[in-house]
């Protein structure tokens, strides 16, 4: 009986405004390469545009950088707060 433990990139969801929210799974066990039901718990967090994605596997970083067109970006960066 063979036991293995994963970290899974979940779900990403990509926002109009230019944020990505990112859900991982970490903890995930397996146990004969079968998942164990109930294992593993949840990360949540959310990207910006000057955030780093090199983290995140290929295809997930090409659907990110095609979301973020230059337009969304400058909208985006437009949005935030301007120092005093």
């Amino acid at each position: 009986m063979a036991l293995s433990e994963e970290n899974i990139l979940d779900r990403v969801e990509l926002n109009m405004t230019g944020l990505v929210s990112v859900r991982e799974r970490h903890n995930v066990l397996f146990r004969d390469g079968v998942e164990v039901q109930g294992s593993g718990v949840y990360h949540r967090y959310i990207l910006t545009p000057d955030d780093d994605t090199s983290h995140l596997p290929t295809d997930t970083r090409a659907a990110i950088n095609a979301h973020w067109t230059s337009e969304r970006v400058a909208s985006w960066r437009a949005s935030l707060p301007s120092d005093a």
